[in-house]
C-alpha cells in the first residue's frame, strides 16, 4: 500500500500588522509642532521689532535738534510720529535734515509711507531712509512741517524694522522645511515597515 505525503502549507504569518496606523500622527505632530515654533518666531519678532521702533528709536520733537548715536554702519528710517493714526499715510510731513560725524549733510531719500507701525498710541509712518556710512554722532533737525493745522509730533530715527523681521523670517521658514523634512522621512519608513510587515518579513 503506497502513502502519499499530504504537503502541509507554510504558515501565514499571524499577529497584527506593525507599526500601528496611530504611527501616522506622528509626522503631522512633527509639522504641526514646526508651524507652531514657526509662527511663534515670527509673531515675537514682531512684537520685538514693533518696541524696537516705537521704543528703542530716537525721538525728535518737531523744530528741535537731537544726536543720534549710531554703534555700526548701515541703513536707518525716519519715521514721522502722529498723535492720531492717519492710515499708514503721510499727513503734513515735517522737514528733516541729518547731519553727519562730520558735519556735513547725510542724504535722506524720501521713500515715502512704505511702512507704518503703531502701539500704545504712537503711530509711526516712514519719511524716508538714509545711509549711516560710519559709526558716530550725527544730529537729526526737524523743522517745522510742510503745511498749517499739523497733526505730527516730531520724527523717529530706528534701524530698518523690515530687514529684522527678513531675518526672523528666514529662520521660521528653516524651521518649517525641517519640520516637515522630518515629517516625510518619518512617514516613508512607516510606510516601509508597514509593508514589509504584511508580507511577514521581520
Amino acid at each position: 500500500m503506497t502513502t502519499h505525503d499530504t504537503p502541509v502549507p507554510a504558515a501565514l504569518p499571524t499577529g497584527a500588522v506593525t507599526p500601528s496606523a496611530w504611527w501616522f500622527l506622528a509626522p503631522i505632530g512633527v509639522v504641526a509642532v514646526g508651524m507652531l515654533v514657526a509662527v511663534t518666531i515670527m509673531v515675537a519678532a514682531l512684537v520685538s521689532t514693533v518696541n524696537a521702533v516705537v521704543d528703542g528709536g530716537v525721538a525728535v520733537p518737531a523744530q528741535d535738534t537731537a544726536r543720534l548715536e549710531v554703534a555700526e554702519a548701515g541703513e536707518l528710517v525716519v519715521f514721522v510720529e502722529y498723535a492720531t493714526s492717519t492710515g499708514g499715510t503721510l499727513v503734513d510731513p515735517p522737514v528733516v535734515v541729518i547731519l553727519g560725524p562730520d558735519g556735513g549733510e547725510v542724504r535722506l531719500v524720501r521713500s515715502g509711507a512704505t511702512q507704518s507701525w503703531s502701539a500704545d498710541g504712537t503711530y509711526l509712518v516712514s519719511l524716508g531712509t538714509f545711509t549711516a556710512e560710519t559709526a558716530g554722532t550725527y544730529r537729526v533737525v526737524v523743522g517745522p512741517t510742510s503745511g498749517a493745522g499739523t497733526v505730527t509730533e516730531g520724527v523717529v530715527v530706528a534701524p530698518d524694522p523690515l530687514a529684522r523681521l527678513a531675518g526672523a523670517f528666514s529662520v521660521a521658514v528653516v524651521v518649517a522645511v525641517v519640520a516637515l523634512g522630518v515629517a516625510i522621512v518619518a512617514l516613508v519608513l512607516l510606510v516601509v515597515r508597514r509593508r514589509r510587515s504584511r508580507r511577514g518579513v521581520r
